[in-house]
């Protein structure tokens, strides 16, 4: 199982994040709209061994969902 933490990423909003500590270089792995970090489940059960981060962006998951809009350029300023 991952280890979770939350990261702050300004205005108050705190975003999820899941870690598989493996090792190697670390893989980012970010969910399109409408869907969560857990989706890349079974992909990561494909790269065993590997650090990966999984991240709920804003508004998805288990990250701080601030009063819309959410504009697309605020996803990226987050990561």
């Amino acid at each position: 199982m991952p280890r979770e933490f939350k990261v702050p990423v300004g205005n108050g909003v705190d975003i999820n994040v899941f870690d598989w500590q493996g090792d190697g270089p670390p893989i980012l792995l970010i969910h399109a709209t409408g869907y969560h970090a857990r989706c890349w489940d079974s992909v990561i059960k494909h790269l065993p061994n590997r650090r990966i981060f999984a991240v709920d962006l804003r508004g998805h998951g288990r990250s701080d969902n601030p009063e819309p809009p959410h504009p697309w350029n605020v996803y990226g300023e987050d990561i």
